[in-house]
């Protein structure tokens, strides 16, 4: 019986078989392709997120305002080309997910060989793009959420703590900033009025999807470049 450690070993020896013996080929591997699908990833990618935090919804009910029946001869053309652009977000926003997939998908396939195989069977530039790739990402990512990590920390702080001092006579800078706190918790509160699990559901799926790809995107733009 094969031990746990031969049967990897024999997976993984398969696999880059696998990879050796079937390189990516034709117009999935073009240069103008592998752009292409960079820059839906980002795009779709932003539209996606802008929807989570600016429900199309609230755009809507802003232009026509609360609780009006209006119709789309009553807004001026502003409002129109307002209107419009959110139901386009809208739109990208619901067709996304399917995007998003098929280029991550469409994406990996050119790029397997180089962030799949072993460094022995790479070159010196392959080694050192994949390199650089996911150590920018990772940095990146981690930077991203250390700084809004600090923001609120700080947010907090200075809103909650009566030991720091902030100004004379009546604290107005707390006040203002306990104010602002309460309108920002208002409105994460509105996010979830379609469903708190459908929205945190959506919103750690698109940082899911940003944390595997964003290292792919760098690597196959950086790779493009070379072609």
């Amino acid at each position: 019986m094969k031990s746990p450690k031969t049967i990897m070993k024999n997976i993984r020896r398969e696999k880059v078989e696998r990879l050796l013996s079937s390189p990516p080929s034709g117009f999935l591997i073009s240069r103008g392709f592998r752009r292409f699908l960079c820059v839906v990833a980002v795009v779709f990618s932003y539209l996606f997120f802008f929807s989570l935090l600016v429900p199309i919804s609230n755009i809507a009910s802003g232009i026509s305002g609360p609780h009006k029946v209006v119709t789309i001869n009553d807004l001026e053309a502003t409002q129109r080309f307002w209107l419009g652009i959110a139901a386009f977000v809208g739109w990208a926003a619901n067709l996304a997910p399917v995007v998003l997939l098929a280029a991550f998908i469409l994406l990996r396939n050119p790029m397997r060989r180089v962030t799949s195989l072993p460094d022995e069977y790479l070159d010196e530039r392959e080694i050192a793009n994949r390199d650089w790739a996911f150590k920018t990402g990772f940095v990146v990512i981690r930077r991203v959420g250390f700084g809004i990590a600090t923001i609120l920390l700080t947010i907090k702080v200075t809103a909650f703590n009566p030991s720091i001092v902030l100004d004379r006579g009546g604290n107005r800078i707390r006040t203002g900033i306990k104010a602002t706190v309460h309108n920002f918790e208002n409105y994460l509160v509105s996010l979830t009025t379609q469903g708190a699990i459908n929205f945190y559901f959506n919103f750690f799926a698109i940082l899911t999807y940003v944390a595997f790809s964003f290292p792919l995107i760098l690597l196959a733009w950086r790779e493009s470049k070379l072609d």
